[in-house]
């Protein structure tokens, strides 16, 4: 008779394993819930209407294919088992950024005290139903998430926060700032030039893909797939009458050199495109003036249907090991109103990224990062006296080092990230803040 055994890529963690996974959990938790997050707990099981095309697009991120979901029919009886149940699909959740969504469109409807934005975290597992002959250490079908979003701004401090957070997290964990690389890009770059281009929605997910694959390439991961990503390319530009401009432009995409946009693209692309270099240069300026290694990558897509801006790929590269993509995120200010019954609710911008928690412990693992001891503080505070302080930063350019001036203060903080410094009263009275002096 055989044996009863685990579902393949379904792990338990047990002994050290375990105490090593809860170790990079909690120093995330200590280090979000100093600077103003708090954690928001979402069920495993959603609707499987979140993922459908309506919602997340055709292809809300790398390598993404509905049968790679696990999906769950559930029988809703009334009152009697006996009588014939309401059938619900549902999906076991794939990534955690849906269902905070969901939760928000909730709130929003339901809670009118509420005052945006809201800074959260999570920390959550989640299911996909990668190919069998693919499962490796990175790669499993139960993994954790463990993400941060901010919630209803459109404010650019948010995308700097929400950057930064990658970079401030990575080093509390023991990564030193000079091994930590951001390669980011603005969708719109993308979506515009394939607006012009006349592109169909599948030919988009295949360039998006294509583009995906040669950045990679550019970042050092399996970069023996750039020319077969490029031939791709060619035939999907090949198979159009494109002006000579834009064949101009999506051969500069392909051939960025990792950096800055200088004024040739500027000139080539033309002004409707001047709002989104502009962005990210004033980005990779903040960051490079603060020495975090930033490197502006016009291949990176991600998913143009899911995200709406700014967006990002976090890498570690040491040198002994580089370890790609263990977190990502962007920008994604049209998922929520999909979630929102309140018709005069249009748009809710929002922007967040997650680590994958199993690439993040196998670079620990590799890097021998783990102390011999160590206490993980986190504080459960009950005390309506003992609030963080709410921080207003006027320029943008100021926040990092006004973030991390208030960290060496060990004061518990949260730099405000909304639209206008009209509403600040209210939501530091409403969200549980303590007006910084100098602004009352």
């Amino acid at each position: 008779m055989n044996k009863i055994r685990k579902i393949k890529g379904i792990d338990s963690l047990y002994g050290n394993n375990l105490n090593k996974m809860e170790f990079i959990i909690f120093k995330m938790y200590e280090a979000v819930s100093k600077v103003g997050y708090k954690e928001l707990q979402v069920p495993i099981l959603e609707p499987a209407e979140s993922y459908s095309e309506k919602v997340i697009g055709k292809s809300p991120w790398p390598e993404w294919n509905e049968k790679g979901c696990f999906y769950m029919d559930i029988a809703d009886y009334s009152s009697d088992y006996n009588k014939n149940p309401i059938i619900t699909k549902n999906i076991l959740i794939p990534e955690g950024t849906v269902s905070v969504t969901r939760w928000l469109g909730e709130q929003l409807d339901e809670n009118s005290d509420i005052v945006l934005p809201l800074k959260i975290f999570y920390n959550l597992t989640c299911f996909r139903n990668e190919l069998v002959d693919s499962l490796n250490e990175n790669k499993k079908r139960e993994f954790k998430q463990f993400g941060i979003e901010v919630l209803g701004t459109s404010n650019i401090l948010a995308d700097l926060e929400n950057l930064y957070m990658a970079t401030y997290l990575l080093e509390e964990v023991g990564i030193d700032r000079e091994e930590i690389r951001s390669r980011v890009n603005h969708i719109q770059i993308f979506s515009n030039l394939c607006k012009e281009s006349n592109f169909s929605a599948q030919e988009r997910v295949l360039l998006k893909e294509q583009l995906d694959t040669i950045a990679e390439c550019k970042a050092g991961k399996n970069p023996e797939r750039y020319d077969d990503a490029i031939s791709n390319i060619s035939r999907i530009l090949l198979s159009k009458d494109l002006s000579s401009r834009i064949n101009k432009c999506w051969d500069m995409i392909i051939q960025f050199p990792l950096g800055r946009i200088d004024e040739s693209y500027y000139h080539v692309f033309g002004d409707n495109y001047k709002v989104y270099f502009d962005e990210l240069n004033y980005i990779y300026d903040i960051f490079k003036n603060e020495n975090i290694n930033i490197l502006i990558d016009l291949c990176v897509i991600r998913s143009h249907e899911y995200y709406t801006g700014f967006s990002f790929e976090i890498d570690v590269i040491t040198r002994k090991y580089n370890f790609y993509e263990i977190a990502g995120g962007g920008r994604y200010d049209k998922l929520v109103k999909n979630f929102v019954m309140n018709s005069k609710i249009e748009l809710v911008p929002c922007t967040g990224f997650a680590f994958g928690m199993n690439r993040v412990k196998k670079m620990m693992d590799e890097l021998s990062l783990y102390p011999l001891c160590e206490n993980v503080n986190i504080n459960f505070i009950f005390d309506e006296k003992n609030k963080p302080i709410l921080i207003p930063v006027k320029e943008p350019k100021n926040y990092i080092s006004k973030f991390e001036s208030l960290l060496s203060n060990n004061t518990r903080f949260s730099i405000y990230l909304g639209d206008s410094l009209d509403n600040i009263d209210k939501y530091a009275k409403v969200n549980d803040f303590e007006l910084e002096d100098s602004k009352k």
